[in-house]
């Protein structure tokens, strides 16, 4: 299983579409931006769980999260709540 090709799978043309209508630029721009950033944004997580304190910080990162985000990843984007999950990074 390759993790970019999910993560570019779940990040699929109707999400880069809203990302690139809230940011106000072309949806290729987009794409080609994120296939260049995940790879690099997964190497930095790698690296960064690794190491004890990095790991520990990563979990309770995500322990903070809502566990649907993903799911509903499409509504968010565009709507009343985007800057919310901008703030929550």
């Amino acid at each position: 299983m390759n993790l970019v090709s999910t993560i570019m799978q779940l990040l699929g043309p109707a999400i880069i579409s809203r990302i690139a209508s809230s940011l106000g630029v072309n949806p290729g721009l987009v794409g080609s931006a994120l296939t260049a950033a995940v790879p690099g944004l997964l190497e930095e997580l790698t690296k960064t769980a690794s190491q004890s304190a990095g790991a520990t910080q990563l979990s309770n990162a995500v322990a903070k999260q809502d566990p649907s985000i993903l799911s509903n990843l499409g509504n968010l984007l565009g709507g009343p709540n985007q800057q919310a999950l901008a703030d929550q990074g």
